[in-house]
């Protein structure tokens, strides 16, 4: 080797560890900067040049180390596993916030729980019970049903509130996860533009990138692969989301626009409805496919319970939750039942089930059934002729007895509607020999849930804000219902009983309409969103929204039910007037002390009285919330694992590159002397040749 090209060992030298130690420099520099990967110098070898050939091999002298290129020290396997289970945290994370939300919705309310108007709402029915007569106790109801009211509006108006912060929160969401869409496709450019040369690696705009990647996983679950020019594509729910030159928005529908664009698919059911406020995020270049599927099922093994902006879609719902989005309150196909005719015995209860083929007719007087007929459903006809078999909308008899009921098939009744139907009827024999009859229970699916409830409610559980405005919002609708039912007018008690009274008076609650004056309003000025009348049907929107006690019995309490005193039509003329009615009053303190609230949702079984519902209520989401406040925390400690796995690998140690600094001066410093030693060698030859 001559001592020229020694000269080039030792410049390549320099060159190298004079690299390695702006590297090291760099690193330390950024040893606190979020994101930052450690970057290392890869050194290889510069050619050989060949100066003879042995028997073995070719004589070749090195020319020196060459620079390869800085890269960044990272883990792909790693970065995987953090970016899934951050999204996975995350998801976990904002649902157990929801649900804390909702905790706090059900304590304390400005001080006051509603569990206490709940409680004292009952204790009130039970001082009426003692003397239903007492102006002092009937105003006491009507005061405490008011507060019951008041909090109950209060709770679901905080709800409401809360899902409009959660729409908000999509919203900005949205804007956020598009946002990194746009930097990450401005980073590929870069990362192009820096490397198409060959010549060195865009290390820190890669390390910009990942920290997006890192930042977008949070979001929703993510798939990406890094192209041979070093852009990465990316897929986001399953989308693509930056490819190319591209990057694909996400959009936002509102609920009405959604609902227009999908009017066809929420009819088959495909689709659910939005409320008209709400965001929802869209893929605009997919024709506004859903970003969140309704229908996908929540696994952490097909990994689809993953991001946060399918937490906060998922916790807020599509509506605001009623009584009716539980499907146990699917609305009968009869109503208005009633009979004419005479009969031998002074009390009869009728119970009618419906078949297949018939309708079998029972007679239940002290409640040991005695069935009568089976009626097919070809005998029991319109006036018109039309049989009950052809599921014409109308009104339809038979004959049974002596009797002739009559009852209204409403529109579109499916034969799964009356199979599904139990229906009770209460009988009285008039003093002029004509039968009398009212009181019509509602239709109810026997065993408590309607044949499409699970289909209903599976849209529902999904959400904690829908599902627990649902469940109570059904609380409500059955207190409301249930009180209505016993003090207002054509109501009969005590059917197990041949010494039975009625009931008549004006009802407690009253629905809120859009055409109420609202100056006699009061304090219930409607919801803005307030859905009234969910039904549809001018009868059954007893939702919480929807309720007020009437104004008229604010003023005069003693409206009620006669102010419990018997009269009119049916009462004994001796005791017209002048006694209590207890019976009223006996039943008013039943309705909270049986099991009329039925059941917390069609999952759940054994119905409840209503404070066992509202425990049920918050029992669950307690329940939940401790599940889920275990599982955001399992997450978060496998997501600090993996990162400290990872930082392991990416991480800067001050340590160690202090070490590499003083090895590359160490070794640079040898390359001097090197130099310097050639140098005067070469002097020394050029002096002595002179």
């Amino acid at each position: 080797m001559s001592l020229f090209s020694g000269l080039y060992t030792g410049s390549s030298g320099l060159v190298v560890n004079q690299n390695s130690l702006n590297t090291t420099a760099h690193n330390l520099a950024n040893i606190g900067t979020a994101g930052y990967t450690r970057q290392q110098v890869t050194q290889g070898n510069r050619h050989y040049d060949t100066v003879g050939q042995s028997y073995v091999s070719a004589q070749q002298v090195g020319l020196g180390v060459a620079y390869s290129e800085v890269r960044a020290v990272r883990d792909i396997f790693l970065d995987q596993r953090y970016r899934l289970e951050s999204g996975r945290s995350n998801y976990y994370s904002t649902s157990y916030n929801a649900i804390k939300e909702v905790e706090t919705m059900f304590g304390e309310m400005e001080g006051v729980e509603f569990q206490t108007s709940l409680v004292e709402l009952t204790r009130s029915v039970q001082e009426l019970q003692k003397d239903p007569t007492n102006a002092a106790n009937q105003g006491l109801l009507v005061s405490k049903a008011y507060s019951f009211i008041e909090r109950a509006q209060a709770v679901y108006q905080g709800l409401a509130g809360y899902q409009d912060n959660l729409n908000a929160q999509i919203k900005d969401m949205v804007e956020k996860i598009n946002d990194i869409g746009d930097k990450i496709h401005e980073l590929n450019q870069a990362v192009i533009k820096i490397e198409s040369s060959g010549i060195e690696n865009a290390n820190d705009i890669r390390d910009q990138r990942d920290k997006l990647l890192d930042e977008l996983a949070g979001y929703g679950k993510i798939s990406y692969k890094e192209d041979l020019h070093g852009a990465v594509t990316v897929q986001f729910e399953g989308a693509d989301f930056i490819s190319g030159d591209f990057v694909f928005h996400m959009g936002l529908l509102t609920g009405s626009e959604f609902n227009k664009k999908y009017e066809e698919e929420i009819k088959k059911g495909d689709m659910p409805e939005y409320d008209i406020s709400f965001n929802v995020p869209v893929w605009t270049h997919l024709k506004d496919r859903p970003v969140i599927s309704s229908r996908e099922e929540i696994s952490s093994d097909l990994d689809t319970d993953i991001g946060a902006l399918k937490a906060l879609v998922h916790a807020r719902g599509n509506a605001r939750g009623n009584y009716t989005d539980l499907g146990l309150s699917k609305k009968t196909g009869i109503s208005a039942m009633a009979a004419s005719g005479t009969q031998a015995t002074d009390y009869n209860l009728y119970e009618f089930e419906f078949g297949d083929t018939g309708v079998v007719v029972r007679e239940t007087g002290s409640y040991v059934p005695s069935a009568l007929e089976t009626i097919p459903f070809n005998n029991i006809r319109t006036a018109d002729g039309s049989t009950l078999d052809s599921l014409k909308e109308g009104e339809y008899s038979f004959d049974v007895n002596g009797l002739t009921f009559t009852f209204t098939l409403e529109k579109d009744t499916t034969k799964e509607d009356l199979i599904a139907s139990s229906l009770f009827l209460k009988a009285k024999k008039q003093d002029d020999g004509t039968f009398a009859v009212s009181g019509l229970n509602p239709v109810t699916d026997k065993s408590g849930v309607s044949p499409d409830a699970q289909a209903i409610y599976r849209n529902t559980e999904r959400s904690t804000l829908m599902n627990v405005m649902a469940e109570f919002d059904n609380l409500v609708h059955g207190i409301v219902t249930g009180m209505n039912d016993i003090l207002g007018g054509g109501i009969q008690l005590n059917y197990d009983k041949s010494d039975w009274e009625w009931v008549n008076g004006v009802n407690l609650f009253k629905q809120i309409t859009r055409t109420d004056d609202y100056e006699e309003l009061g304090n219930y000025e409607p919801h803005q969103n307030v859905r009234v009348d969910p039904l549809g049907d001018g009868t059954d929107g007893w939702s919480i929204m929807n309720v007020m006690v009437d104004p008229a019995v604010m003023r005069q309490p003693t409206l009620l039910c006669n102010g419990f005193i018997l009269k009119g039509e049916g009462v004994p003329p001796d005791v017209d007037g002048t006694s209590a009615n207890q019976d009223a009053a006996d039943a008013l303190a039943d309705l909270f002390l049986q099991d009329n609230a039925g059941k917390l949702n069609p999952n759940t079984r054994g119905n409840l009285t209503f404070m066992e519902y509202y425990t049920a209520l918050t029992g669950e989401y307690a329940i939940k919330g401790s599940i889920y406040k275990d599982i955001t925390f399992n997450e978060e400690t496998a997501v600090s694992t993996i990162d400290a796995q990872r930082q392991q690998v990416v991480g800067v140690s001050d340590n160690e590159e202090l070490t590499n600094m003083i090895r590359f001066q160490n070794a640079y410093n040898a390359n001097s002397r090197y130099i310097n030693t050639i140098s005067a060698m070469l002097d020394n030859l050029f002096g002595m040749m002179s």
